[in-house]
This record gives C-alpha cells, structure tokens and sequence, in this order.
C-alpha cells in the first residue's frame, strides 16, 4: 500500500513538473523544438493539474485519516492486552493461593 502510494506520489510529482515547466516555457519556437502549445492545449494542462493536485489532497487526507485510526486501534489492543494480563496474573494468583 505504501509503496504504491510513493509511486503515485512521484508520478503526480513528476506530471507536475513536468506541467510547469512547458507553462513556464516561452511560446516561440525554441531552435531545438518543432511544435509549441497553443494555448488551448496549455490551458487543459493547468486543468489537469489542478484536477491531480485536488485528487492528491483527497488522498492524502484520507491517509492521514486512517493513520489516526490505526494508532488508535493499536493503543485499544493495547490497553486489552494489559487487562487480559493482569486478569491471567490474577488466576494465576488466585490458584496459587489455595
């Protein structure tokens, strides 16, 4: 689970990058490049990175919201385990005694 979650993280990371870099760069033609973005094809970009960072957030709340609850799981199973000790510790007692 966390190893795919790392991987859509750097992936959006990556988009995202790679997004503000072709915004940033100018609209002429570079020496290097044959094409560049109307500005159509660079407004749907944006789109699509605001529509993965929104998804990104979502994700990462939910994440964060089922860490809560896990640790809260843990220290409830802990706190059972203590009883169930102290309550095995005192039968134990109990038939030692008699």
């Amino acid at each position: 689970m966390k190893c795919r979650l790392l991987r859509v993280l750097v992936l959006s990371l990556a988009l995202l990058s790679l997004g503000v870099a072709s915004l940033s760069a100018s609209p002429a033609l570079s020496s290097g490049s044959s094409q560049a973005l109307s500005p159509d094809d660079r407004a749907a970009i944006s789109s699509d990175i605001l529509q993965m960072q929104v998804a990104l957030q979502a994700s990462s709340d939910k994440i964060a919201q089922q860490s809560r609850l896990v640790t809260t799981l843990c220290i409830v199973c802990g706190v059972e385990v203590v009883i169930d000790l102290g309550a095995v510790g005192l039968a134990w007692y109990e038939i030692i005694r008699k």
